[in-house]
Parts: structure tokens; C-alpha cells; sequence
């Protein structure tokens, strides 16, 4: 009741928004596809496979997603916190996740559509201001996290990216045809770690040749709220100080 969601088998995930507001992942393994709709205000799960009755798990879990092999396609919406609503929300649950796969093993996340927060932050204002309080957090950490050869030619993404680890020989985020797709904008909100530099796309001078133009912004909040159990240095930020006179 307190896990997350594992995986075995390669996979594809949408991620999409009910009515209510939940959270749902509708993780496809062949002809199978198994239904996770997370109501965090409620603290329950609801799982159905295909078209079969609905199980409904105690606990919300931990926000958590682990594919042990790779997950082939990766695109949705991720929804907003469940607040309290008006011009001075307050948060009454989050919705919060973290997707990852085998890094170890050289597992891969691909991207293969517009991956983004149903309601969009503002790095320009503060993380306490109520733009910025309604928008999630979301992690993504594979050995590389890739976007797909048939992704939009305008790709959006939010969210934090980490590709490969200390124990790995290598480890990136890239264009699977950055040499040849047609001339877009790729649109980051979040973060980017990677162990060596992936190509997104081709320059000639200050002109995109081919691939996408990158529009990345750092999501402020990633400080304060990361995602869940994603790796973090356990280091404080020093925002201020001051200095006191020595007492006798």
C-alpha cells in the first residue's frame, strides 16, 4: 500500500487526467494494458487490466514509477495538486512522481510525445506564489532518456532528467534523429543532468540545420520540492548568513 508502481517488461505509459482530477497511467505491455489511477486526496489506488474489474489499494503509494526493462514511449499530462482553490490556494495533496528505469542495466526512457504539467509554472515568481503552487513535480532517470524520431516537431517536456549515474560509462538525453528531423523547438521546464552531452539537433552558425532549437528554463521549485526519492546531493543551500560577536 506504500509502494510505487513496478514494472516488469518493456512498456509504454501514457499519463492523462480523470475527471477528478487524478492521476492516471495507462501502461501498455503488448496486448495488455493496465489501468493505475492514483486519488491521492482520498489516499487510493485503482487498478484495472484490459477490461477486467477494478482493484482498489489502499494507500496512495509513494509516487514512484520503476520499469526494470525499458520504457519504450513516454507522453502525457501530469496533474496539478489537489488544493484547496481560490487566489490563495493551499496544497491538501500532492501528485508528485518520479519514473524510472534500470540505469545499471542500460535501461532507456523514450519520449514519444509532449510530456507536461496540466498547469504550467512560472520560474519568474516565487514558489510560494499560487501559479506555482498548483503545478507538480516530475522526474525522469534511465540510463539515457530519449526522444523518439516521431515526436512533434514542437516537443514540450516538464519535468527533471537524469541520465546515466556515477557507476555508469555514459548516460544521455537525445534526438534519436537529430541529424536529419525537421526543424523544430524543444520546450524544457525542470532540469537536466546527464552524464556526456546528447545531440538534439544540428547547427550551421547561429542557424538550426536540423532537430530541435532548445528553449530550456530551470523550474525553481526543483530545490525545494523535488521529485519523490529522486537523487539528490542531501546538501544545504546557503541562503544567508551573519556574523555574531564572540560573547566573553
Amino acid at each position: 500500500s506504500n509502494g510505487g508502481i513496478f514494472i516488469r517488461g518493456n512498456s509504454s505509459i501514457n499519463m492523462s487526467v480523470n475527471g477528478s482530477g487524478n492521476q492516471v497511467f495507462q501502461i501498455t505491455q503488448g496486448s495488455n494494458v493496465t489501468t493505475v489511477t492514483v486519488d491521492t486526496l482520498n489516499n487510493v489506488r485503482h487498478v484495472q487490466v484490459n477490461s477486467g474489474p477494478t482493484t482498489t489499494v489502499p494507500g496512495a503509494g509513494s509516487g514512484v514509477v520503476y520499469s526494470m526493462s525499458n520504457i519504450e514511449g513516454l507522453q502525457g499530462t501530469i496533474a496539478n495538486n489537489h488544493t484547496t482553490g481560490g487566489s490563495n490556494p493551499e496544497v491538501l495533496a500532492r501528485n508528485a512522481y518520479t519514473i524510472a528505469v534500470d540505469v545499471n542495466a542500460e535501461r532507456f526512457i523514450r519520449v514519444t510525445g509532449n510530456l507536461q504539467y496540466q498547469s504550467t509554472p512560472n520560474p519568474a515568481l516565487p514558489i510560494t506564489h499560487p501559479t506555482n503552487v498548483v503545478p507538480v513535480t516530475l522526474g525522469l532517470l534511465a540510463r539515457d532518456v530519449r526522444l523518439a524520431s516521431t515526436a512533434p516537431t514542437n516537443l514540450r517536456i516538464d519535468g527533471l532528467i537524469m541520465a546515466g549515474s556515477e557507476s555508469t560509462s555514459n548516460g544521455s538525453f537525445y534526438l534519436e534523429n537529430w541529424s536529419t528531423k525537421a526543424v523544430g523547438t524543444l520546450t524544457t521546464m525542470g532540469g537536466l543532468i546527464q552524464k556526456a552531452r546528447g545531440p538534439v539537433g544540428t547547427f550551421s552558425g547561429s542557424g538550426i540545420v536540423s532537430g530541435y532549437a532548445k528553449n530550456y528554463w530551470y523550474d525553481t521549485r526543483l530545490a525545494d520540492f523535488p521529485p519523490p526519492y529522486f537523487p539528490t546531493t542531501g546538501l544545504y543551500d546557503r541562503l544567508s548568513w551573519r556574523r555574531l560577536a564572540m560573547s566573553n
